[in-house]
């Protein structure tokens, strides 16, 4: 299997180019999504709980990083990565003037974790034809080795 790409034309934003400069650059393109109930059965598939356990303990999951995120806390899963919210804020000249308005929406920051990182860097490329979005070769697709087999 591969990642899908087209090229898309943008301004080089290279030191030194001027402002009509343009390159072209690789753009993911998708294919398709998969839902929350897909994902819960495709892991029951793989495990000796059905659908409806996955389910509760993924919600569980989200639960308890909504929870700990609003403590604060950084929430770290193995094999996956970790959650944080982020905060930044205007600046102050005094930490007198500060004000707790200055301080913008918070973000959720993801650190994926070193085998996820590690997949990402075993990825293969395949460049769809912009005209027809059609692979113009690439390689062939593979099957993906068995997942683990959770009890």
């Amino acid at each position: 299997m591969s990642i899908s790409y087209r090229l898309v034309q943008r301004r080089d934003m290279s030191k030194g180019a001027g402002p009509d400069d343009k390159l072209y650059y690789a753009q993911s393109v998708s294919n398709g999504s998969v839902d929350f109930n897909t994902v819960c059965e495709n892991i029951a598939k793989i495990s000796t709980a059905s659908t409806g356990d996955v389910k509760v303990v993924l919600d569980g999951l989200i639960y308890e990083i909504k929870r700990a995120m609003k403590s604060g806390q950084i929430v770290q899963i193995d094999g996956l990565g970790s959650f944080q919210a982020i905060v930044s804020s205007s600046g102050s000249t005094t930490q007198e003037d500060f004000q707790a308005s200055q301080v913008k929406t918070p973000k959720i920051v993801f650190r994926a974790s070193k085998d996820l990182r590690q997949t990402a860097m075993n990825l293969t490329f395949n460049k769809i034809d912009l005209a027809t979005e059609t692979p113009e070769g690439g390689e062939d697709d593979e099957e993906i080795e068995d997942g683990p087999v959770v009890q």
